[in-house]
């Protein structure tokens, strides 16, 4: 199968770009996409996760339709107030 190594994979380590032409041969490019997709919310879960253990409020949203492009997930985080820590509490 062809890699493509355009956009945010142009500088993919060969290993890497090993394992996409193995795996080309082995699935199809829908099942690899919706791999891709779910590997992707992990990753967006966990980064949420981390933040919100800090002392942050997370959300995740989507800021265009899928249409537009898959790369539209957007986390926001902002420092949670601390009530104990406010002067007029």
């Amino acid at each position: 199968g062809a890699v493509h190594t355009d956009g945010e994979h142009s500088q993919a380590d060969p290993a890497v770009l090993r394992l996409g032409e193995a795996l080309g041969e082995v699935i199809d490019g829908a099942t690899r996409a919706e791999w891709g997709r779910r590997c992707k919310r992990l990753l967006d879960l966990g980064r949420s996760r981390y933040l919100a253990a800090r002392g942050y409020a997370v959300r995740l949203q989507t800021y265009v339709p899928q249409t537009v492009t898959p790369e539209n997930r957007l986390i926001t985080a902002w420092p949670r107030v601390c009530v104990e820590c406010r002067s007029d509490a």
